[in-house]
């Protein structure tokens, strides 16, 4: 059960280290099929 809360309040942090972040340090990198992995993540990229 713990698990399944770690995963869903952190879903959302690396949802967004993995799109946010390569956004902000590539610019243009195209990220947006990182976030098909995070099914746990809330994110819209």
């Amino acid at each position: 059960m713990s698990i399944f809360f770690t995963g869903y309040f952190l879903g959302p942090v690396i949802g967004w280290l993995r799109c946010e972040g390569p956004r902000m340090e590539m610019g243009v990198l195209d990220h947006g099929h990182l976030c098909e992995y995070d099914f746990m993540s809330h994110n819209q990229c």
